[in-house]
């Protein structure tokens, strides 16, 4: 009773006695401690529970994407083989993040059948490492499809994802190595595609594979490759540079057709057969990309390659292919090795800013609109080994003042140099028999020929509008 009574004493004591201010704010501080550790402590058991379950959950999730059956993915059917598409018999709509399993009605799956899921309006796929190819057309024109996942597959099929406009990224398990083979227009007009499953171990890249694939972008590496088929990169406008490997063999027509930025792409086999067309209209590009010991540039090689400065010729060289220079608008000298023996027709026509050229003394013959339109010109040197000069080979060039005949031309085909109106003297050798027609049309500033007896056929308006012209020694019987 007596400590009670104390205890009650000392309360009320305490209770009388006033707190000051250090100690209210001393009091409210420990309060508030507390509340922010209880807070934190609730906030920590919440977000692990998240996790717990965010992980078990995909845990979960996993081994149900793993193996399906009827009952839950009725959207499948599959071959006994394993090969896996959608179900005919199935009048729902796909999953728009579609999971194939590794195992579908106890039959492992293998492979994904052609057209399989062709034009659906899935916007995700996702395979598992045991895919072995993805058939023809299995996701073609599936315009909604943004991302694909493809595991480890091998070899993606004919137009297997072609006309995926807003597909941007194709995964593969081993980026480094990726596909090993990308069949024939299997990613055609995939305007968005920005990362695509070509590696090192990617062998063979079929014809059109990444046609208008505008969105892939930068350095390509394509060491592995041993085959690049024809148009394989064409108007692919993003790519700045391209790495062959040294198994390469062969990179097919139009290969980079139309790559505007491409700059540069570098060759470690040196044998390596490029396509025609192979860079036409890589306005990008400055100096000639060519395999070191190349020996024919095929037609239409640089096309159009407004750019270039160098023809990248070499003493390997041994013919040079129709328009394969042709409108290289920044190219002001043509330096011809003497291994040349052939050059196709127009092969540096339209090359307006080309001031000067050399022709081989292998070379018989100047094809047909070799030159023309290349109105930077000033002199033509034909004194070589030179017989024929053939139709049009400097039409339109209104800069060339003179131009050298050599004895041994025989032929001087149709309007070899129509239009040529700076050129003010010409002698035609006593070795012509035959001039074509308008073969010297409007060379205005011509006022003097002398056409030799050696000349048995004259062309209609050969020397017409030849407005200069008063002196004209004829010494052929010719009409």
């Amino acid at each position: 009773m007596g400590h009670s009574r104390r205890r009650t004493e000392d309360r009320q004591n305490l209770e009388n006695v006033p707190f000051t201010d250090a100690a209210w704010q001393k009091a409210a501080r420990v309060s508030r401690r507390q509340t922010v550790i209880t807070a934190v402590c609730i906030a920590a058991v919440f977000i692990i529970g998240i996790v717990l379950y965010l992980f078990i959950g995909r845990a979960m999730n996993k081994g149900n994407e793993r193996k399906m059956t009827s009952s839950n993915a009725p959207w499948f059917s599959i071959t006994g083989d394993g090969v896996i598409s959608s179900n005919p018999d199935y009048s729902g709509k796909l999953p728009s993040e579609l999971v194939i399993p590794m195992e579908f009605d106890s039959v492992g799956v293998t492979a994904i059948a052609s057209d399989a899921f062709a034009g659906s309006s899935i916007t995700a796929v996702s395979m598992p490492d045991t895919i072995t190819k993805i058939g023809s057309g299995a996701f073609s024109d599936c315009n909604s499809l943004e991302k694909a996942r493809i595991g480890q597959t091998p070899h993606i099929g004919f137009r297997a994802f072609s006309g995926c406009t807003s597909l941007s990224e194709v995964l593969i398990s081993d980026e480094s190595n990726g596909v090993r083979k990308i069949s024939s227009e299997a990613f055609k007009n995939c305007s968005s595609l920005s990362v695509s499953p070509i590696g090192n171990g990617t062998s063979v890249i079929g014809d059109e594979a990444f046609s208008g694939c505008e969105s892939l972008t930068g350095q390509l590496d394509l060491t592995g490759a041993s085959v690049v088929g024809d148009k394989a990169f064409y108007v692919c406008t993003g790519i700045t540079g391209v790495s062959m490997g040294e198994n390469l063999k062969s990179v097919g027509d139009s290969c980079f057709y139309g790559c505007t930025a491409l700059e540069n792409v570098s060759y470690a086999a040196p044998s390596t057969v490029i396509g025609s067309y192979v860079y036409s209209g890589c306005t990008a590009m400055r100096i000639p990309s060519l395999p070191s010991d190349i020996s024919e540039i095929p037609e239409g090689a640089f096309f159009g390659c407004s750019a270039l400065e160098d023809t990248g010729l070499t003493d390997s060289i041994t013919s040079i292919g129709a328009g394969a220079y042709s409108g290289c608008l920044s190219l002001k000298n043509a330096a011809i090795p003497n291994s040349v023996s052939v050059i196709g027709t127009g092969a540096f026509s339209d090359c307006t800013m080309l001031q000067s050229f050399s022709l081989p003394s292998s070379l018989t013959s100047v094809s047909g609109r070799m030159f023309s339109g290349c109105t930077s010109l000033r002199s033509a040197d034909l004194s070589g080994n030179v017989n024929k000069i053939g139709e049009g080979a400097f039409s339109g060039c209104s800069a060339l003042e003179t131009a050298q005949l050599s004895y041994g031309i025989t032929v001087i085909e149709d309007e070899a140099f129509k239009d040529c109106g700076s050129i003010q003297r010409i002698v035609i050798p006593i070795s012509v028999t035959y001039i074509g027609e308008r073969a010297f049309y409007a060379c205005t500033g011509i006022t003097s020929l002398e056409i030799p007896q050696s000349v048995t056929y004259i062309g209609d308006e050969a020397f017409a509008q030849m407005t200069s012209l008063y002196t004209v020694g004829l010494y052929s019987s010719a009409d």
